[in-house]
């Protein structure tokens, strides 16, 4: 047998409760994350160094003159 609307409805507030219940979860859960987050240092100085020599070589050519130093 189905159910009643009475029932049908009282699942749709509990499912909708459930729903509102899991997001605070989830953006507390979101919030402490963040708030618990340490900054990021970017220790690295070779970045605005490099030269063109550092990347390609000269067995780097392909296809019509292009350049690849992979992946």
């Amino acid at each position: 047998m189905g159910r009643t609307f009475g029932e049908c409805l009282k699942l749709a507030w509990d499912w909708a409760k459930d729903a509102i219940k899991c997001r605070e979860e989830r953006e507390a859960k979101i919030k402490a994350m963040v708030a618990n987050q340490k900054p990021v240092e970017h220790t690295s100085q070779i970045e605005g160094r490099l030269t063109w020599s550092d990347c390609y070589n000269a067995n780097s050519k392909g296809y019509m003159g292009s350049q690849y130093c992979g992946d």
